[in-house]
């Protein structure tokens, strides 16, 4: 397996920040805060027990979360967070455990299919050929790694509706605060958020 990244590390949606203080290193999600995973599922749980023995995450109290729309619930559901290392472990884990080769700030310029091989291009570096490929970029929307960035024969293999339906997904932007509070911010946090949760829903 070999991963190529854009970015200069591991992280995407699962990215981790730090900050060095006076009483060491404080990290902060900026991206997925917990693992939400439906262990019913025959694909996630084998992924879930590869983090758990390496105590990568830890189970989350679904009473001490929030109620959100997006976040699901149910008895097979179980939420984690990260524990040493944040959420962003997690992905680092995975990629080790796969024994993969990860390439940072690589980019995809074009795919083709020749001789039964396909054959990436990249913005930087020499075109290396692969018995299968996996684009995990948006279809469309903000930023400028989607799909219609991605040159080469690849697009001519996907259908009008398949192609319709990617180019219809809307991706926007959200943007994450971090606040590094001294520690005697911690009284005042406590009132805000209360003593029994770990987050608090806002409505504005």
């Amino acid at each position: 397996i070999i991963v190529w990244e854009k970015a200069r590390g591991a992280g995407g949606r699962m990215t981790t920040t730090r900050h060095e203080g006076p009483a060491g290193t404080v990290r902060a999600d900026v991206g997925a805060q917990y693992l939400s995973v439906d262990t019913a599922d025959p694909v996630s749980k084998p992924l879930l027990e590869v983090l758990l023995a390496q105590k990568v995450v830890g189970e989350v109290d679904p009473k001490l979360l929030s109620l959100t729309p997006e976040r699901s619930h149910g008895t097979a559901w179980k939420h984690f967070a990260g524990l040493d290392g944040g959420v962003n472990s997690a992905l680092k884990a995975l990629l080790e455990a796969a024994g993969a080769m990860v390439h940072y700030e690589r980019r995809v310029a074009s795919i083709d299919a020749r001789g039964g091989k396909w054959h990436v291009r990249p913005f930087q570096g020499p075109t290396e050929a692969f018995d299968a490929v996996l684009i995990a970029v948006p279809g469309r929307g903000v930023g400028g790694d989607n799909l219609n960035k991605i040159h080469g024969g690849w697009g001519q293999l996907v259908d009008a509706d398949c192609s319709r339906r990617l180019q219809a997904a809307q991706h926007d932007h959200r943007f994450a605060i971090v606040l590094f509070l001294a520690p005697e911010c911690a009284p005042q946090c406590d009132a805000f958020f209360g003593a029994e949760v770990l987050e608090k829903l806002i409505d504005d």
